[in-house]
């Protein structure tokens, strides 16, 4: 029989690539992953990893064991979904989750606002970065989240160039756009107009104080 803990471990290794990578993820040590895996290949009867000095591939058989552990593990993390609204004493429940920043700034005190108008709902506050957050929403462990998304970078990949979820349908409302500053000296070659940068160095004005680019 399959192991849904093993199922899930398995969804973290074809996530990361690695037995490592699982197991600095779930905080296992990479044997113990290792181990179970090969217990779930026994259960399977079938070769699920290619292993190399890289990490491991997913064989055919494993890929097609995966796409059914996620959907598995999501129609379970929905089953108790529904059985924790059928309850009469969570009647009112938000999962919340949010970036760091964004905690700091705002979100903290929207989570604080809704627990103060609905005291007696059951409250949760989840803070990690938005692929991690976008994650937790696909396993149906969060409600709603607050993320921030670059033009040149996949809101669901992580900074390892990891997908840490396949591709949401999500309902999603703009905020606000935020935008980066950079400080440097306002003599510094990016500092200055392209005007200036285009002059020979002698013949470029002088400005005073700091700039923000």
């Amino acid at each position: 029989m399959l192991d849904l803990r093993r199922l899930e471990m398995l969804l973290e290794v074809a996530r990361t690539g690695s037995f490592a990578g699982a197991a600095e993820s779930l905080s296992f040590t990479p044997s113990a992953v290792s181990q179970q895996m090969c217990a779930l290949e026994r259960a399977a009867g079938m070769t699920l990893f290619e292993r190399s000095a890289r990490g491991v591939r997913l064989t055919p058989a494993a890929r097609t064991l995966r796409d059914h552990a996620q959907d598995m593990v999501t129609r379970l993390a929905d089953a108790y979904a529904e059985l924790d609204a059928m309850s009469e004493h969570n009647d009112t429940r938000l999962r919340f989750g949010s970036f760091s920043s964004a905690t700091g700034s705002f979100a903290a005190d929207a989570f604080c606002i809704f627990a103060a108008r609905y005291p007696d709902s059951k409250l949760s506050f989840s803070d990690g970065e938005p692929y991690e957050t976008l994650a937790q929403l696909a396993r149906n462990e969060l409600d709603l989240t607050v993320i921030f998304q670059m033009d040149e970078w996949p809101t669901e990949v992580d900074y390892r160039g990891v997908a840490a979820c396949r591709e949401l349908e999500l309902e999603c409302v703009r905020l606000f756009d935020d935008p980066y500053l950079l400080v440097m000296p306002a003599d510094h070659d990016l500092a200055l107009s392209r005007d200036d940068r285009a002059r020979p160095a002698g013949q470029r004005a002088n400005p005073r104080g700091r700039s923000l680019v």
